[in-house]
């Protein structure tokens, strides 16, 4: 627990992932991470390859200057070292990166680091939690980027910011659903709108059981993918039994999906 209050205090983070929970979130991760590394293994093995996969099928070889690596964290499901290797450049996009990852990171003369917030709303919240959600627009006009990938990131964009509306009495939980929805869709336009390949690791059937077996919350986000094909799905254990305090288990239904539609207009999404 120390070493988790003098990570708090002393990783570079801004105010509102500090206000939000976004660097409380990183480190708790990482600590699940080792307690749970045996039910974690297939799904960081399944991210990894499926990201490789995307690269050698959607890029070719001689034009391979920037990669994009959005929702980058600490890196437990990013093949740093073959993406290093494989592109000139290789850019990881998080609102914090934890010492782990600029660690590794600072193996590579080629790897660089950007603090960004990728839903690029965050603080605007903090002044008007009802204002309509923007649809991203940083790095669409780089010009060498030629792969993008968005690691897990589409289901957790909303969960912190509308759990701190709700907490602080901002929204309630019917207008909180409505942001959740806004932001994701947000994300999932800005994707769309690159000119380059995007690889999009994302949920698509989140599960949580009991200790008697009974579904306790089923969250569904198969169907905001349209325009989305999957080339591998896979079930990742994210708190096998022992975990939960409720004595139950939850799993997640991930899937690695491109992107079948045009680069089209962005507007910003309005919460209804």
């Amino acid at each position: 627990m120390l070493s988790e209050a003098l990570e708090w205090l002393f990783t570079p983070a801004s105010r509102v992932a500090r206000r939000m929970g976004h660097l409380a979130e990183s480190i708790a991760i990482r600590a699940r991470q080792r307690r749970c590394r045996a039910a974690w293994a297939s799904h960081r093995a399944h991210t990894r390859a499926a990201l490789l996969d995307a690269v050698e099928r959607d890029t070719r070889s001689e034009r391979r200057r920037t990669a994009l690596v959005l929702g980058s964290g600490p890196l437990l499901d990013i093949p740093l070292a073959e993406l290093a290797a494989r592109f000139e450049s290789v850019w990881l996009v998080d609102l914090v990166h934890p010492w782990s990852a600029r660690w590794q990171a600072h193996g590579f003369s080629n790897v660089r680091l950007i603090t960004h917030d990728v839903s690029e709303c965050l603080d605007g919240l903090l002044h008007d939690p009802h204002a309509a959600v923007p649809v991203p627009t940083r790095f669409l006009d780089e010009p060498s980027i030629d792969w993008v990938a968005s690691v897990n990131l589409v289901s957790q964009l909303p969960r912190l910011p509308a759990a701190w509306l709700v907490r602080r009495g901002r929204l309630d939980e019917a207008h909180a659903a409505r942001f959740a929805q806004a932001m994701i869709e947000a994300h999932l336009a800005w994707l769309t709108a690159f000119a380059a390949p995007v690889c999009l690791v994302a949920d698509l059937v989140q599960t949580e059981v009991d200790a008697r077996d009974e579904t306790v919350e089923l969250a569904d986000y198969r169907t905001l993918f349209q325009g989305w094909e999957s080339t591998r799905e896979w079930r990742w254990d994210v708190a096998p039994p022992g975990e939960l305090a409720t004595g139950g288990h939850a799993w997640h239904s991930v899937a690695a999906l491109r992107k079948a539609t045009q680069p089209g207009a962005l507007h910003s999404i309005r919460p209804v």
